[in-house]
């Protein structure tokens, strides 16, 4: 989720470099900026869906580890 935040705030801001330091490809980096339809950085919707799902994996680790200590 991190790496997420960090390249949408290099594509708003335009910075390449940034993108090329965090492991991005020149053509993943154009492919990104094509996609943008004038609005720089990833769609609300997928930040959203994003950490929607981080915090789902969390809750189902959690779930696990307490299925584990019980057996």
């Amino acid at each position: 989720m991190r790496l997420l935040c960090t390249a949408d705030l290099c594509l708003k801001n335009g910075d390449d470099a940034a993108l090329y330091a965090l492991g991005f490809s020149q053509e993943h980096v154009d492919d990104l900026r094509s996609r943008s339809d004038g609005n720089p950085g990833y769609p609300a919707y997928a930040m959203r869906n994003a950490r929607w799902q981080v915090q789902w994996l969390r809750k189902r680790l959690l779930l696990a580890k307490q299925m584990v200590a019980i057996l």
